[in-house]
């Protein structure tokens, strides 16, 4: 195993118990705020340098949809919003 290999699983390891608990945290807070964007997310809770790969896990396992798009104010970027799945419709 390269050493690169190596303490990229030694931080996994490190991080792995509290994954979860900021996956709940940000599905959570999608919940409560439908049509929320990710720098949203992230300024609410301070997840400052998760949010992306929290939201991609919540993504693949099907627990939230990007939903539409907005400019963000912050950058004028177009960028996704998200909302819980419900199994029905997403609008």
């Amino acid at each position: 195993m390269t050493i690169g290999r190596t303490t990229q699983k030694q931080s996994y390891e490190e991080i792995k118990p509290f994954a979860g608990t900021k996956r709940q945290q940000v599905l959570e807070y999608i919940k409560e705020h439908p049509g929320c964007t990710r720098r949203q997310i992230s300024e609410a809770i301070g997840l400052l340098n998760s949010i992306t790969a929290r939201v991609t896990e919540l993504l693949n396992l099907r627990l939230i949809v990007e939903v539409n798009t907005t400019y963000c104010p912050m950058t004028g970027k177009k960028v996704a919003t998200l909302q819980a799945f419900s199994g029905g419709s997403h609008e």
